[in-house]
């Protein structure tokens, strides 16, 4: 299911390529992206509790309710990493 879920939010992102660094904190997995208009932000905002636009230029937060999901912050992050290659 982890999968999947990464699979799809890489796809979101405007796919691997676009994805430049993956990190997160305990609510947040942040992202950098290369093109912010290859990022599906209202269909992201579906799959978790919110998807914006970060301060620094690029990135994108994935907010994260460990109450609503079945995956820690830190679970998405390893999985999209490991997809990402």
């Amino acid at each position: 299911m982890i999968k999947q879920l990464a699979t799809e939010t890489i796809a979101l992102l405007g796919g691997s390529d676009n994805i430049t660094e993956i990190d997160h904190c305990i609510t947040r997995v942040r992202i950098k992206v290369a093109d912010y208009a290859k990022v599906d932000f209202p269909q992201l905002s579906k799959e978790y509790d919110s998807a914006v636009k970060g301060v620094v230029e690029g990135s994108v937060h994935l907010v994260v309710n460990q109450y609503k999901h079945d995956f820690t912050t830190g679970d998405i992050a390893t999985e999209l990493k490991a997809l990402k290659g």
